[in-house]
Formats: structure tokens, sequence, C-alpha cells
């Protein structure tokens, strides 16, 4: 279903009330951001509509169906905005284009523009504090170099579905980088693995 912005409706009265309603959110603002939380939406004033999208115009209680177990889109868009700002890590999600998803690809992986494989290590060892190692010291980036992944995020955030599972799909397991290559199948790069 399209939804049209109460702006486009060209409808004053209902544009005057949805005013009358922004200025009861922005009188709340002071009592529920922390300090930190405001300086990070002053500095990404373009998160801000779809941030208001997300928390105001999904219907309420619908976004998660607890029967199958399986987050919206938008619902595991925005965990990954929240994981990355946690971390210090601005990704607008008007600029993720989410695919379409395949049956039984429930989860949702999103890359935010200039993510590396030792960027992501980086992250894992600042939230982990230090409770992860790499078996080389050398950077990740050279030696699982960009140009022999599926997918990488030097020109844009990006996001794929996988199968939200641990191990390898059955049918694939037994196949080397090269078969999977050979057939050309797309699997999950290093950077994606440790971002999840």
């Amino acid at each position: 279903m399209k939804r049209t912005p109460l702006i486009e409706t060209g409808d004053a009265a209902l544009v005057a009330r949805a005013y009358d309603l922004g200025l009861k959110i922005a009188a709340n603002v002071k009592n529920v951001l922390t300090k930190e939380e405001l300086e990070q939406w002053e500095s990404s004033l373009g998160l801000i509509p779809e941030a208001f999208r997300r928390g105001f115009c999904l219907p309420l209680g619908t976004a998660h169906d607890p029967e199958k177990n399986v987050s919206s889109d938008e619902e595991q868009l925005y965990s990954w905005v929240t994981l990355y700002k946690d971390l210090g890590v601005i990704l607008d999600p008007a600029e993720v284009k989410i695919p379409e998803r395949k049956p039984d690809f429930d989860r949702l992986i999103v890359v935010p523009k200039g993510m590396t494989a030792q960027k992501a290590f980086e992250l894992c060892h600042m939230c982990f504090k230090g409770k992860c190692w790499k078996y080389e010291d050398q950077s990740l980036d050279f030696i699982a170099p960009e140009d022999k992944n599926d997918r990488t995020a030097k020109e844009a955030s990006y996001a794929i579905w996988i199968r939200d599972c641990q191990e390898a799909d059955e049918e694939l397991k037994d196949l080397s980088a090269d078969n999977l290559t050979e057939k050309e199948i797309k699997g999950i790069t290093l950077c994606e693995r440790l971002c999840i």
C-alpha cells in the first residue's frame, strides 16, 4: 500500500494537526534524549525523517510477527542502524536498498559504506573488549582483499539476506570456494560474517 505524506494530501487541517503533534513531540525531546543522543541527532539530521517514520508510521505492535519469529525488513534495518550508532558508525537507512527476500532467507545483514573486513574486526575488538583475535598480525584487508569478494561497501552501503543459521547451507557444505565460484553462487563475505 502506497503511503501518502500529509503534506501531499493538500488538506490544510491535517497538516495543522501534524504540526501541533510535532510541537508536542518536540516539547518532550528534552525528557527523552541524553546529551550524547542529542549531539548524535544534531549531526545526523538526514536520519530524522526515516527514524520518525519508523517510530510513528508503522502500525504499533505489528513490526515483528512472533508466530513466525521473523522480523520485518524495517525492524531488522533499524536494529542495524542502532547497532552501528552504538559503535559510533553512522548508517543512513535511506541509503540502504533492501533486496527482495527469498524463502528461508530471513536474516538481514547491512554493511555500511566504507566497512571492510579489518574495520569490522576492529569494531568486534572494541565491542568485545579485546576478547577476539585473528591468526595473522596483518590487516584482514590484505589477507582477504576486497577484489576477491562477491560484494563490497567501498562505494555504498548495502544489504543482503542470509539464512538464519550458523552452519553452512546443507546443499553447499561440501563445496569449496572454487566450486562456488564455478557455479556462480555468491556466499557471505568475511566482512559480512564479522558484522553479524
